[in-house]
C-alpha cells in the first residue's frame, strides 16, 4: 500500500521553516574516567546525547589504566605528557570564547581557578557528602559559576549552609540496567568461578577502598553473620592511591584477624560489573557517608537486594528494594537483617524513569549574545488549528512592541501561518534538527514493528496505525514515512 495513495493523511511541507540549533557544544571536564559512580554519571550524559548527534568535547585530567570506556560520537581530551596545569591552561585558551559554561567533575577548586582566570564560566557538580568534598563551595562566585549542582538534596543543603552564594540545584541520576545484571547464566558461570555455593549468599560491596566505604566494618559484620549461616563477601574495588593500600591493608588484615581469609573475595575493579550484580544476592553499603551512591542505584535496578547505612542521600528516593539502618546501628544487627535474606532464586530487572540528558540543562545558561529577545514562543507546530491561530494573531499585535521569536519544535504540514509569521519580520525557526527527526522515526519504526510484524492489510487496518502511533505522540509526518516503510 503506497502512502501517496493515503488522502487523510497530512504531509509534512519540507523545509518550510530553517533550522536553527541554539545549542552550544557540550563541553566538559572530569578528574579521570576511574570506574566510580560520578564517572558513570558523566558518560551515560554524554552518551545519550552523543546519540543524538549533540557535540560533545570531554577533558580528562588524570589517565587512568582501568577505567570506562567512552562512548562513541564524543571528542575526547585525555592528558597525557603534559602537566595538569599545561593542560588546563592549554584548555582555557580553547574554550575562553565559548558562551556556555563547563560542565566539572571531581576537580578542586585549585585547577579549576586555571579557568576562572582565563573567563572561562563553570558549573561545578558535588558528587558527594560534606566529608569527601573537593571543592569549598564557599568560594564559589556567580560570575565564574553561574550554577552548582548537587547529587542529593543532603548534599545541597550542606552547600547552602556552610555559605554557597550561588544557585545551588539537586539533580539525582539513575544509571541504566545492564542486561547482563540479571542473567542467569552468568549468575551461576560466576559463583562458580568464585567458589560461592549454592546456599551460600554472597554479600556484595561496591567502590574503591577508601576510608569512607569503611570495609573493615563490612568484615565486622560478616563475623556476625558466619554465625547465622553461610556467607562470602565479595568486594568490588580496588586501590586508587596509597590512601586506598592503606584501607585495602587494614580490611585484609581484619579479615585475617576474624578467620574469614576463606569467606572474602577480592576481585579488584571489574567491568563490566553486571555479571557481579547477577551472581550476589545483596549489596552491603556501610559507607560513613555518602551524597547518592550510583553502586546503590545500580543494585536496585538489577532487582539486588540493598541494606545500607541511612546517610546522606540514601533514603531521597523510596525504593521498596532499600532497606536503611542507622550508621550507629550495632554490626549485630545488620547482620541480622542479612542472615533473613534469602539466596536468590530468580533474577527480575527494573526500568526505572530515567533522564540523563537533564544533565545537559545544567549547562544551558548562556551569556547575552547581542540580539534582543525577551520573549521566546515555542509551539508544537504551525498546522491549521485554533491554538495556532491564537499564537499568530498574538505574536504579530505585540512584535513591533516587544523583542520575540516564535520556535517550532514539531513538523508543520500547511504554509499559511508560516508565511504571516514572517510578513511581519518575526523571527521562525525549527528547533528540530534532521538529527533528531532520524531518531524519532527509528523509534516509530521499532514501536510500529513491535506492536504490528505484518504490513497492513488495508486502509482500515492503516488508520487504526495511524491512531495508535499518534497517541505515542509521533507526528503525522514521521508516522507517514514509518508506514511508508512498511507498507510499500
Amino acid at each position: 500500500m503506497k502512502a501517496s495513495s493515503d488522502p487523510l493523511l497530512a504531509h509534512t511541507v519540507a523545509g518550510l521553516l530553517p533550522i536553527c540549533d541554539r545549542r552550544e557544544p557540550l563541553r566538559v571536564l572530569v578528574a579521570s574516567l576511574a570506574l566510580g559512580g560520578a564517572e558513570r554519571i558523566v558518560l551515560e550524559w554524554l552518551g545519550s546525547e552523543a546519540a543524538r548527534k549533540r557535540t560533545i568535547e570531554l577533558a580528562v585530567l588524570h589517565p587512568r589504566r582501568i577505567g570506562w570506556t567512552p562512548p562513541t560520537g564524543i571528542a575526547l581530551r585525555m592528558r597525557s605528557q603534559q602537566t595538569p596545569t599545561a593542560f588546563l591552561t592549554e584548555l582555557a585558551v580553547q574554550w575562553r570564547t565559548a558562551r556556555a559554561p563547563v560542565s566539572v567533575h571531581l576537580v578542586n577548586d585549585e585547577l579549576i581557578d586555571i579557568l576562572w582566570n582565563a573567563g572561562v564560566q563553570t558549573v561545578p557538580v558535588v558528587h558527594n557528602a560534606r566529608a569527601g568534598w573537593r571543592n569549598d563551595p564557599v568560594r564559589w562566585r556567580p560570575a565564574q559559576v553561574p550554577l552548582a549542582v548537587a547529587c542529593a538534596d543532603a548534599v545541597r543543603q550542606e552547600m547552602l549552609a556552610d555559605g554557597c552564594q550561588v544557585p545551588v540545584m539537586t539533580l539525582r541520576h539513575e544509571p541504566a540496567l545492564d542486561p547482563s545484571a540479571i542473567d542467569p547464566a552468568l549468575r551461576a558461570r560466576l559463583r562458580a568461578q568464585l567458589r560461592v555455593g549454592s546456599d551460600t549468599l554472597l554479600v556484595a560491596a561496591v567502590g574503591a577502598f577508601k576510608a569512607q566505604k569503611d570495609y573493615a566494618r563490612a568484615i565486622d559484620v560478616m563475623r556476625h553473620l558466619r554465625r547465622r549461616r553461610e556467607a562470602v563477601l565479595l568486594i568490588l574495588g580496588g586501590a586508587l592511591d596509597g590512601d586506598g593500600l592503606a584501607e585495602l591493608d587494614r580490611v585484609v588484615s581484619r579479615a585475617c584477624a576474624a578467620g574469614l581469609v576463606d569467606h572474602l573475595r577480592l576481585p579488584g575493579f571489574v567491568q563490566p560489573i553486571g555479571p557481579y550484580y547477577a551472581a550476589a544476592d545483596v549489596l552491603l553499603n556501610v559507607s560513613r557517608f555518602e551524597g547518592f551512591s550510583m553502586a546503590v542505584r545500580e543494585a536496585l535496578v538489577a532487582g539486588l537486594p540493598v541494606l545500607a547505612t541511612a546517610v546522606g542521600g540514601q533514603g531521597e528516593r523510596a525504593h521498596a528494594g532499600l532497606h536503611l539502618l542507622s550508621p550507629d546501628a550495632p554490626d549485630a544487627l545488620i547482620a541480622a537483617h542479612l542472615a533473613a535474606l534469602p539466596v536468590r532464586a530468580t533474577l527480575t530487572g527494573e526500568s526505572l524513569p530515567r533522564a540523563p540528558r537533564l544533565w545537559s540543562l545544567t549547562t544551558a545558561w548562556q551569556r547575552p549574545g547581542t540580539r534582543r529577545v525577551e520573549t521566546l514562543f515555542i509551539t508544537a507546530n504551525l498546522n491549521a488549528g485554533g491554538a495556532q491561530r491564537s499564537l499568530v494573531n498574538l505574536v504579530t499585535q505585540i512584535a513591533a512592541q516587544h523583542p520575540l521569536a516564535v520556535a517550532v519544535c514539531g513538523e508543520t504540514t500547511q504554509t499559511a501561518f508560516a508565511n504571516t509569521l514572517a510578513q511581519h519580520g518575526i523571527e521562525l525557526s525549527a528547533e528540530t534538527s534532521q538529527a533528531l527527526v532520524d531518531t524519532e522515526l527509528e523509534r516509530c519504526r521499532q514501536m510500529l514493528a513491535a506492536r504490528y510484524p505484518a504490513p497492513s492489510a488495508d486502509l482500515r487496518e492503516r488508520a487504526r496505525r495511524q491512531r495508535f502511533l499518534a497517541a505515542r505522540g509521533f507526528s503525522s509526518g514521521v508516522i507517514a514515512r514509518a508506514l511508508a516503510a512498511r507498507d510499500d
